[in-house]
């Protein structure tokens, strides 16, 4: 039966690496050079390579081209995924998406991180040996930049999902944050709305956290307040505790009882507005008669509907899920070198009684 040129190769090259004539690292030929070796076409070479990379036989490594992989390297049929939790909707969203994007052939491992810097590089040193490449949505704790863009040239497919480490080149799928909340904040300012307050937690290194508070920071200057820091409450992602409630209750009455109280509230996530909408009722504040309120979805489990009268930005996080997971094919089938951030936009859903206002609250 006749092999093709292109198997030939493929299988003259794992020989060699079977035989130890060619060691985990060692660099092989670009696939013009082997063609001219083989004398084959350039895309016969090329697919040899592939399927040696799809085998898990060789990995493609940033600036230093195609090298033999080592022995732990080789294909595990597991693809671990971190999370910082893992009983709110929206990573469930997340990891229905990454089922469904992945081939039947890979099982998940998923990891929870619990928003710990320490227990995720762990996880990372783990997950790097043990699997075929890692999905996470990091804690982007500096701390742990360098040992990650490490593992990354070292040869380990990770993809980021929900926000991005600063400073590092890797592969990504997030929310348009900056875009959608200009667009729902914007909303608010075509209602009347100049004074929003933006509550917030204090975890300012995740680039989600900082594009939406960027976004609140320019709308407030269209609205002619460039100081935003009285508007600015910071509370500690605790989950939905009972010190956390009572933090932003105490918040959101001392904003209310100050001269230029706020007309409008916005809200980072659905704990904090989960906690908003009890304060309001504790208060006396009717919603949106007094306080008009826009949130991002991140919806936990102990709010079991949302009232029809808050302005939701909704994130499309199935889609999200399975488009990271189709990179990391793409990675694995050697078919990407360059790292890439893939933006995708949130929905924005006003609330169904918002009508326009006819004058500047």
């Amino acid at each position: 039966m006749h092999t093709p040129r292109w198997k030939q190769i493929a299988n003259a090259i794992h020989a060699e690496i079977v035989q130890g004539k060619l060691k985990s690292g060692d660099p092989l030929p670009s696939e013009t050079d082997l063609a001219a070796q083989w004398k084959v076409s350039r895309v016969t070479a090329h697919r040899a390579m592939h399927e040696l990379h799809r085998q898990g036989i060789v990995v493609r490594r940033r600036r230093y081209g195609t090298v033999v992989a080592s022995a732990e390297r080789r294909r595990t049929g597991y693809v671990a995924v971190f999370f910082n939790g893992t009983r709110d909707f929206l990573e469930q969203e997340y990891l229905s998406g990454i089922r469904d994007g992945l081939p039947d052939e890979y099982h998940l491992l998923v990891c929870d991180i619990r928003n710990d810097p320490q227990r995720e590089v762990q996880y990372f040193e783990r997950m790097s040996a043990t699997t075929d490449g890692i999905l996470c949505m990091p804690t982007c704790d500096p701390s742990n930049t360098a040992r990650m863009q490490w593992l990354l040239e070292a040869g380990t497919n990770i993809i980021c999902v929900d926000c991005v480490p600063e400073g590092l080149l890797i592969d990504a799928v997030v929310s348009e944050n900056y875009t959608s909340t200009l667009e729902a904040l914007r909303f608010l300012a075509g209602r009347g709305h100049r004074r929003i307050a933006h509550f917030t937690n204090d975890r300012i290194q995740l680039s989600s956290i900082r594009d939406r508070r960027a976004a609140y920071e320019q709308v407030m200057i269209e609205n002619g307040t460039p100081d935003v820091r009285p508007w600015i409450r910071e509370f500690p992602l605790e989950g939905n505790g009972y010190r956390e409630r009572l933090l932003v209750q105490d918040a959101l009455s001392a904003l209310l009882h100050q001269p230029n109280a706020p007309t409008a509230v916005f809200c980072v996530n659905d704990y904090l507005l989960c906690a908003v909408i009890l304060a309001c009722r504790e208060l006396g504040v009717a919603i949106p008669g007094d306080l008009e309120i826009v949130s991002y979805n991140d919806c936990p489990p102990f709010v079991p509907y949302v009232p029809s009268n808050i302005h939701r930005i909704v994130q499309r996080a199935y889609e999200m899920g399975q488009m990271a997971a189709q990179r990391f094919c793409q990675r694995m089938r050697g078919e990407v070198m360059s790292p890439e951030i893939v933006r995708v936009p949130a929905l924005f859903y006003p609330a169904a009684s918002a009508e326009p206002a006819s004058q500047s609250r």
